[in-house]
């Protein structure tokens, strides 16, 4: 929807007692306002709206009611979240407005909807003009209610009001070199719902944003870059907070995700930053491979020989202690503060994005052609990488297990722009998820050759993997077989 209306906003998490000093710091003496905010969020009982992306809240507003549909991201790949405000005569939603919003597609004609939580915040706000923008900011510290259960909310949001998002990009910046303020996608919405289900904010994978034929290649690398940072973003704020095994992980595939998108679309966004944005999320994502490393070994070679169990047990788990204790610092850590901002900054508004950029020709044609090639290009280095797998090393093993990646990372996203054989597609992807399969245990294995010396009873681990590793040489070459006789499903 071309026409979508858009909030443009950052949102930040700072330490509580810093919020009130960053805000002043933004203010330089102009006036703030103070508020109490109250919105009730709605839903069905099996929560469609949130799984679809959507969250409907009704909230007071200066003696009135009004409603407000948000969805996750602005069709198209723009920056900002979709925003539906019309006015409400109570409590309660109006459904007719919400059938005037996209949400329409979710809900059928005899849905109901009911209070699902509660988001209380004291709200202080400030309008920082310049002459060619306005941003606001706000600082809401309060609690959400639900199920019994409440969480606190303390974050700091700059929102465009007028302008272009250059303005609020160099303010973000100079927000985040001046305090601990780390950039969120977390939602009130989502923590909302994390209580009504129970629980944390839980870890979240990769979602595929929409990309159709009718986008440029610069459009399409905006909107896959975008949903990869946002897996990054999300989940990198779990492992700042408490790091779990899940949030680790998906943290590091985001980094993965988001860098070998950056080498998919090398030719359409060559410019002067590019080597120092692959650079900063590298030297993040090394910071949690220990970690990650460790969490495999653990639970699969470790695990799997049964003399690695009782008092023996505290050596590896003590390591990957302190292998999370690395990752929470590097998640919390100014420099992956300032990469991630950096990137986020880059993506929207970097060198590459200009009319005389050294890939603007690439840039501006049509996605579905740039996607075919690479999908040609990717299933041509994976064939060559991984003839005669049986006999590589496990370094170029390794090396495959990156183009495989590589490919199916592309077609993940890809896959929605060729749709005339639907059968060659599913036979594709899924002899691709195999071979991936395979050589993702093989590099375990390689991995648990490393660990294992390191701790007790490490000739029976290594024998026993040893074992696996013969079997599953044979499985990957069987499985590199069938992706080598699975017909491409995209039009060259």
């Amino acid at each position: 929807m071309a026409s979508e209306p858009r909030e443009v906003e950052l949102k930040f998490r700072l330490p509580p007692d810093r919020g009130p000093e960053a805000l002043a710091w933004l203010a330089q003496g102009r006036p703030q306002s103070d508020r109490t905010l109250k919105a009730i969020y709605f839903d069905t009982a099996g929560c469609e709206l949130g799984r679809a992306g959507f969250a409907l809240r009704v909230r007071e507003e200066d003696g009135g009611w009004e409603q407000t549909m948000k969805s996750r991201a602005a069709a198209g790949g723009k920056l900002g979240r979709g925003e539906w405000t019309s006015p409400a005569a109570g409590a309660k939603p109006d459904m007719a407005a919400v059938r005037r919003t996209p949400a329409r597609d979710v809900l059928s004609p005899d849905t109901r909807l009911a209070a699902l939580f509660t988001v209380t915040v004291e709200r202080r706000t400030v309008e920082i003009r310049t002459p060619d923008s306005l941003v606001e900011a706000a600082l809401d510290s309060g609690t959400i209610h639900a199920s019994g259960h409440c969480a606190p909310v303390d974050e700091l949001e700059l929102e465009l009001k007028e302008g272009s998002p250059e303005a609020l990009f160099a303010l973000a910046t100079r927000l985040a070199d001046s305090f601990p303020a780390d950039l969120s996608v977390v939602a009130k919405a989502d923590r909302g719902y994390a209580l009504v289900e129970g629980g944390p904010v839980r870890a979240r994978h990769f979602k595929t944003p929409t990309v159709s034929s009718r986008m440029t290649a610069g459009e399409a690398f905006r909107a896959i870059a975008r949903a990869a940072l946002d897996q990054i973003l999300w989940n990198a704020e779990l492992v700042r907070e408490a790091p779990t095994s899940d949030a680790i992980h998906q943290t590091r595939v985001g980094l993965r995700r988001l860098r070998t998108t950056l080498k998919t679309f090398k030719s359409v966004i060559a410019d002067q930053h590019l080597e120092d944005i692959r650079a900063g999320l590298k030297a993040f994502s090394v910071e949690l491979d220990p970690a990650r490393n460790l969490d495999v070994f653990i639970e699969g070679a470790w695990g799997r020989d049964a003399h690695a169990q009782g008092a023996d047990d505290e050596a590896p788990r003590a390591a990957q202690a302190a292998a999370y204790e690395r990752a929470r610092r590097a998640a919390a850590s100014p420099a992956a503060r300032r990469s991630l901002l950096d990137t986020l900054v880059w993506i929207e508004t970097g060198p590459w994005t200009g009319k005389g950029a050294q890939g603007a020709r690439r840039r501006d044609r049509p996605i579905v052609h740039f996607a075919a090639a690479s999908l040609a290009k990717g299933r041509s280095h994976l064939v060559h990488a991984g003839a005669h797998l049986a006999r590589l090393d496990a370094l170029d093993r390794h090396k495959v297990r990156i183009e495989a990646k590589g490919l199916r990372y592309a077609a993940d996203v890809f896959d929605q722009l060729f749709c005339d054989h639907p059968k060659r597609g599913r036979k594709f992807l899924k002899a691709l998820a195999k071979l991936l399969d395979d050589l993702g245990d093989l590099n375990d294995i390689a991995t648990a050759r490393v660990l294992a010396p390191g701790f007790s009873h490490a000739p029976e681990v290594l024998e026993r993997e040893a074992a696996r590793e013969r079997e599953l040489l044979v499985a990957a070459e069987d499985a590199f077989g069938d992706f080598k006789a699975a017909k491409p499903y995209w039009k060259t």
